[in-house]
This record gives C-alpha cells, sequence and structure tokens, in this order.
C-alpha cells in the first residue's frame, strides 16, 4: 500500500500557488524546451505555445522558467 500526502496536487496555478522547486527535476526534455524558447526568442519568435497532457509538468516548468529569468532558480 502506497501512502502519498494529503496536499498532493498534480495541477499547478502558478498565479495562485507558489511553486515549490526543491525537488525540480532537470531533464533533457526540459532542458529541450528551455532551449527551444531560448533560441526562438532570440530569432524573433515571441509566443510559444506549451502543449502537454494534464499533470505533466507545464506550469511547474513555467515556474521554473520565471524564476530562471528572475535570477532565483537556475534551470
Amino acid at each position: 500500500m502506497v501512502i502519498m500526502a494529503k496536499n498532493f496536487s498534480p495541477s499547478v496555478n502558478i498565479l495562485v500557488n507558489e511553486v515549490d522547486l526543491s525537488q525540480y527535476l532537470l531533464t533533457s526534455n526540459v532542458q529541450a524546451v528551455f532551449d527551444a524558447i531560448i533560441n526562438n526568442y532570440r530569432s524573433g519568435v515571441r509566443t510559444i505555445n506549451l502543449v502537454g497532457a494534464y499533470g505533466t509538468g507545464k506550469s511547474s516548468f513555467l515556474s521554473a522558467f520565471i524564476q530562471h529569468l528572475i535570477g532565483t532558480k537556475v534551470i
């Protein structure tokens, strides 16, 4: 039997919830998305659609990305 923490939620609202990124893992997919956003921005693209299934980490990624941009967390 697996017991999960009662406060776990796969859904994150980055405007409402403070995201704890202490356990955030920098995977090859995360790095690829980060690189794509940076490279597209440098080439003039200012709009990105981040699409994925529910619970795959889109909001957590955006929280980490924002923290990286403001200098409080490095991706």
